[in-house]
């Protein structure tokens, strides 16, 4: 990967933030790739927002990815897409799921899909030129995605496995599927998996 890939995963305290950006980073570490990253989730309490910087490629040397430099948004939360979306590029991609974090904070969900949907759609010649016809922006409908999980807890896991399917990521969905297994204790295994692979089928 010669050229840096940058992710910001945000979302609130208790959703497993920290965990996708752990599996991206380790499955690029073992594909060979210089990884460098920073998290706010040792610094949250329960419903405070947390932020992933992630950054993959050759000799990357600072872990925050400055604003309008990100190549995807995976948001947990639709407030939180809105809080960090100045961070994407002009062709940057966005993953949201379209319902409140459970324990957070209070506000109508449609307003702030209502922005990014203005925000996203709006002309981008980046965009037209690398040809995304349309699937850099991903609204998910989580109750839907919940009772394929069978637990709001899995919804990271989910998402990452959508990003990896629909070809957000720059690693694919066998790569990180093979990290995820390493890092998720047995007992809980299955059911990560059962989500990796909802996730999955979003992109079919």
């Amino acid at each position: 990967m010669n050229i840096k890939f940058n992710c910001i995963i945000a979302g609130i305290a208790g959703q497993g933030t920290s965990l996708i950006s752990h599996v991206i980073g380790e499955a690029a570490l073992a594909h060979g790739h210089d990884v460098c990253g920073s998290d706010t989730s040792g610094l949250s309490r329960q419903g405070c927002d947390v932020v992933s910087h992630l950054r993959l490629g050759q000799h990357v040397n600072s872990p925050l990815i400055p604003q309008g430099k990100a190549h995807l948004l995976i948001a947990l939360d639709p407030a939180e897409a809105v809080r960090y979306h100045s961070f994407l590029s002009a062709a940057g991609r966005l993953l949201v799921l379209d319902r409140a974090a459970e324990g957070g904070e209070k506000y109508d969900p449609a307003e702030m899909l209502e922005f990014l949907s203005s925000y996203m759609t709006r002309p981008s010649t980046e965009r037209y030129a690398r040809k995304y016809e349309g699937r850099w922006f991903e609204i998910i409908d989580t109750a839907s995605l919940v009772e394929k999980c069978g637990s709001p807890a899995f919804l990271n896991v989910a998402l990452l496995g959508a990003a990896a399917e629909k070809k957000f990521l720059p690693l694919g969905p066998d790569d990180i599927l093979a990290t995820l297994k390493k890092q998720v204790p047995a007992e809980a295994l299955e059911a990560h998996i059962r989500a990796f692979d909802a996730g999955r089928g979003l992109a079919e």
